[in-house]
């Protein structure tokens, strides 16, 4: 998994807490991409090679999905470059 020092852009952006301290409800959609090879013994479990996050800021909590408008603001985070 990354961190602020494999994303120097990444101290700038507000922490995920911190936008639930002010009120913003998150939702937050995570995956893998590629491949690094395989661990376990009894059953290989697929390493991702990279991986991403998107955080989709909603302006207050209990909007659910349906606050979810073309103008959301949206924070990406991409390991896969």
């Amino acid at each position: 998994m990354s961190s602020v020092r494999d994303h120097p852009g990444l101290a700038k952006k507000p922490s995920s807490r911190s936008l639930v301290q002010q009120g913003k409800e998150l939702y937050i959609i995570a995956g893998p991409v590629g491949n690094s090879g395989n661990i376990g013994k009894k059953e290989q479990i697929t390493v991702p090679a990279k991986t991403w996050k998107v955080i989709l800021v909603l302006d207050r909590q209990g909007l659910g999905m349906q606050g979810v408008k073309t103008n959301t603001r949206t924070i990406t985070l991409d390991d896969a470059q």
